[in-house]
């Protein structure tokens, strides 16, 4: 016998609807919840950060927003490859591959 609720397409549709906003809900949660402990930070530059900011042997990067922030480390500093296309990071290296370059001359 079919079940005519569940095989209706208003209840298919509010179900589908119902499931993206729960999945927004966590996505939401998720980036709510990041806090400085639950981050690995794997540029080998980092020292520190304050409020909205990140700090590392490059200088300071200071961020209008807490979104931002987050957006900037999960891209930059928490990522095991992000940290090389960051620019501050990139400054900081070539910085020391010149220094090393020097005194081995």
């Amino acid at each position: 016998m079919e079940n005519r609720v569940i095989n209706n397409k208003k209840w298919k549709t509010l179900w589908k609807t119902l499931r993206k906003a729960e999945k927004a809900d966590k996505s939401k949660e998720e980036a709510a919840t990041m806090t400085r402990d639950s981050v690995y930070w794997t540029c080998p530059y980092y020292k520190n950060e304050d409020a909205l900011g990140v700090h590392c042997e490059g200088g300071r990067v200071k961020l209008p927003s807490g979104e931002a922030e987050r957006d900037y480390i999960r891209t930059y500093c928490a990522d095991h490859l992000g940290w090389k296309r960051c620019s501050v990071s990139r400054a900081v290296t070539r910085f020391y591959e010149k220094l090393y370059a020097d005194a081995a001359e």
